[in-house]
């Protein structure tokens, strides 16, 4: 089976989870899948986008650094981080040209933007430098087996605990993330004029703790993506506390 159809596999698992924790979830299930959304969602921002797509700071650690990069590969349904920044990177050099593989505005209903992100294949010569990375390669070799054991040492806890830490948070990431390269580049406002789309929107900094996206077309390699007062960056205290050599807009 294609890793896309594995990927396709383990959200269709996810969507069947966050349909039972919906009818039967109670607030204690809730509460673990807002805890892990949480600390997933600001991982990605951090790790797979902000340090490995940009490079826009270093970790003072490196088991720091191993540590939330396998938090986010096996908490999200993101892909492994070497696929994932191979088609993120081709985003930035094809923004919103029929090249762009996030799809951007292509399609204006978010249900098939959604969908077909999953089927995406990356073209790898775009992440060479993290395949070189071991641990990256690591957990891109073995993506879909750690998901397997991850999910499997769930279940032996509590079948519960399966859906409320796992699979529920797996379906909001994916459809939260998506809304960056969808809604993102159709509604919002503009603090630069930039070659493409891209919007700054309320919704998308709000859920995805701090990504506003014209400010971060304009300035990808800075880490910090809030310029105004009001945009609030949450990535960016994160990435304060934890992180290094921290690059910024002049």
């Amino acid at each position: 089976m294609k890793n896309t159809h594995k990927l396709v596999v383990i959200h269709i698992l996810a969507t069947i989870g966050l349909i039972a924790q919906i009818f039967y979830g109670t607030r204690y299930d809730w509460l673990i899948t807002m805890l892990m959304y949480v600390i997933i969602a600001i991982g990605l921002s951090m790790t797979y986008h902000r340090y490995l797509s940009h490079k826009s700071f270093e970790f003072k650690y490196d088991w720091l650094r191993k540590a939330w990069i396998i938090i986010c590969a096996v908490g999200s349904g993101f892909s492994s981080p070497v696929a994932w920044v191979a088609i993120h990177r081709e985003h930035h050099r094809f923004t919103d040209t029929d090249k762009d593989r996030h799809l951007g505005t292509k399609l204006r209903y978010l249900p098939g933007l959604h969908l077909k992100s999953m089927l995406i294949e990356p073209r790898l010569k775009y992440a060479i430098d993290i395949a070189r990375d071991p641990w990256c390669n690591f957990l891109h070799e073995h993506y879909f087996k750690l998901h397997i054991l991850w999910a499997t040492f769930l279940f032996v806890i509590s079948p519960w605990l399966l859906i409320s830490a796992y699979l529920v948070p797996v379906s909001l990431l994916w459809h939260s993330g998506n809304l960056v390269n969808s809604i993102s580049h159709l509604y919002g406002y503009r603090n630069f004029e930039t070659h493409d789309n891209s919007k700054n929107n309320w919704l998308v900094a709000s859920i995805f703790f701090g990504e506003w996206h014209n400010n971060h077309h304009a300035h990808p390699g800075s880490a910090k993506h809030g310029y105004k007062w009001w945009e609030i960056d949450i990535t960016y205290y994160a990435i304060c506390l934890f992180g290094k050599n921290i690059r910024m807009i002049k």
